[in-house]
């Protein structure tokens, strides 16, 4: 029989996501999108694992890692990264000594897990429970029976996670492994040691089986990549990921004395924190960098003087510099579009049926106009030629302009709460890809549609003309004033970011119409939807977090890069 291979998503670099915060400890969204912009840049990491924060997991309650979830799954899926969500249920009395209702306890990581899949993020992590008292039976059986329930309670693939000090009673033995791994949705360990005797026995027993054995302590990284371990999750995946690509890189190529060369680096790079904080000195570090968030973590510990961090900087520049070059010019070589291989018999009819399955129905789309709508458009005409196959991906996908195709779940509960009838006329502000527009034109009898992006409005034109569309009007313009030649609407639809609700979107939804729009800041919405009664008299309801490319122009945002400021007649 031949070895499996682990996901793609559960190899190499994965960044255990240093949380945002500010001075208060309160989450940063802005921040976030900061710190995925320079994970995505520096080219080495292949996947965030949100919620984990330098192993202050337990600082955080389930709303909050609720609106993390929302928040970092759609910047991963914008910047190609795969994504997990610690799904740990709440302790936040960790740290004074105190064990939380096993009940609850399992419960919220159920609920989150849940969650975790809603949202698009490839998997969950649960830490060994090492805080759940073990009354009645052993603390090894406490951790199956945790396991188990989880396991049997959700359909979602399961990332173990055992941290450096864990009581040694619940430690993972060889005997457990074994029947935890045969259950089919736990996918992956983080395993957290520097001791071979360890992390060995855990190796040979999921040897070739498909599951993915992550290294949680950089430092034993070699050596766990030649036990048959396939990535590796630590602070230094923040901070100096490319010298941690560089040691699988080499391995890889079978050039064992670059990669022995590598790991030493690690050593040294390591030493460079003792004493200090890592999570805030190497924040301040990313910042100096160019990373866009702030230097604090929920320890209390104050940003460290300008010397310490400047000191740190350099050693850093000199240490890492060779293998950040090698990381760029192996992604100069290859193709970063590059279609990957697919097997002849790919359908793409088949593909579409999955994604309504799966990602739509799954989640609660039951519109049966809209699922239908989403059957019949060919989604993969709509996409870059390269990411052809990629098309029915429960992800966003850019299409150049700096504009991205929206997550199918995202198309797909927007269509659903605008509800368009099939005698109604309907604005959409954004044609990107022209996608939306499509599925628009499937339900209603007119489409318009604006795009400040000629190229992407010509492009969308030209294909939605090809496909036989021929009840959509394009305009090329600032979809912020919408378009009052054709008003009144019966339903506006915005697929972008809108500080404010703009007004002229208002003044030209007919009575009886409905607005969906994202509001909020750059970094994080909330999906709104405004139904205006026959009266005039707007109603607001708020549906979810999300996270949108902004909405630029005369009621929008000024720029792409502006910060946030006050449109002039707003809402």
């Amino acid at each position: 029989m031949s070895e499996r291979s682990p996901y793609d998503f559960l190899t190499g670099v994965i960044a255990p996501f240093w949380t945002p915060v500010d001075a208060s400890g309160q989450l940063d969204f802005a921040g976030t999108r900061g710190m995925v912009d320079y994970l995505a840049n520096t080219g080495a990491v292949r996947s965030i694992f949100g919620r984990s924060g330098m192993g202050k997991w337990h600082t955080f309650t389930v709303d909050e890692t609720k609106r993390l979830t929302d928040a970092l799954v759609p910047l991963c899926r914008q910047r190609g990264m795969g994504v997990l969500i610690g799904a740990m249920g709440e302790c936040l009395g960790k740290n004074r000594g105190e064990r939380p209702d096993p009940i609850r306890y399992t419960e919220q990581s159920i609920e989150l897990v849940n969650y975790a899949q809603k949202a698009g993020a490839d998997a969950a992590v649960l830490i060994v429970p090492d805080t759940l008292p073990a009354y009645e039976a052993p603390p090894v059986e406490v951790v199956w029976q945790y396991y188990k329930t989880v396991h049997d309670a959700t359909r979602f693939p399961l990332v173990l996670y055992q941290p450096g000090g864990t009581d040694p009673a619940y430690q993972l033995t060889s005997e457990l492994m074994r029947r935890l791994a045969a259950l089919p949705r736990i996918a992956g360990l983080k395993l957290s040691t520097s001791k071979e005797e360890v992390f060995a026995p855990i190796a040979d027993v999921v040897r070739g089986t498909g599951f993915a054995l992550i290294a949680g302590d950089e430092a034993f990284y070699l050596r766990a990549l030649e036990l048959g371990g396939c990535g590796v999750i630590g602070g230094g995946c923040m901070i100096w990921p490319e010298v941690l690509w560089a040691v699988r890189h080499y391995y890889l190529r079978g050039e064992l004395a670059k990669a022995r060369t590598a790991q030493q680096t690690v050593w040294r790079l390591e030493a460079l924190h003792e004493g200090k904080d890592s999570c805030v000195l190497w924040k301040q570090v990313m910042i100096a960098n160019g990373g866009k968030f702030q230097p604090y973590d929920r320890s209390g510990t104050p940003p460290y003087p300008k010397e310490i961090v400047a000191e740190a900087m350099l050693a850093w520049r000199r240490l890492t510099a060779p293998y950040r070059r090698l990381c760029h010019a192996q992604r100069t070589r290859t193709k970063v579009a590059e279609v990957p291989f697919v097997e002849y018999s790919y359908n793409h009819e088949s593909a579409r049926e999955r994604m309504v399955h799966y990602q739509l129905e799954a989640r609660g789309i039951t519109h049966p106009r809209v699922l239908d709508a989403m059957r019949r458009v060919p989604r993969h005409l709509f996409v870059p030629p390269e990411r052809i196959y990629d098309a029915y991906s429960d992800h966003a996908l850019p299409i150049g302009e700096g504009q991205t195709i929206s997550q199918p779940y995202m198309v797909a509960i927007m269509t659903e709460l605008l509800d368009p009838a099939p005698s109604h006329r309907v604005l959409e502000i954004g044609t990107g890809s022209g996608y939306q527009a499509a599925i628009l034109a499937e339900l209603a009898s007119e489409v318009v549609t604006v795009e400040r992006e000629q190229t992407l409005s010509q492009r969308a034109r030209e294909l939605l003309d090809s496909l036989g569309y021929r009840n959509i009007t394009f305009v090329v313009g600032d979809g912020t004033e919408g378009y009052p030649l054709l008003a009144p609407y019966d339903g506006v639809i915005v697929t972008a970011g809108a500080p404010f609700i703009p007004q002229p979107l208002l003044e030209q939804l007919a009575p009886g119409g409905r607005l969906v729009i994202p509001v909020g800041n750059r970094y994080e919405q909330v999906l709104t939807v405004v139904e205006k009664d026959e009266q005039g008299h707007a109603h607001v309801s708020e549906h979810g977090y999300c996270v949108f490319v902004p909405l630029i122009g005369k009621y929008g945002w000024q720029s792409e890069t502006d910060g946030e400021w006050e449109p002039e007649g707003v809402v």
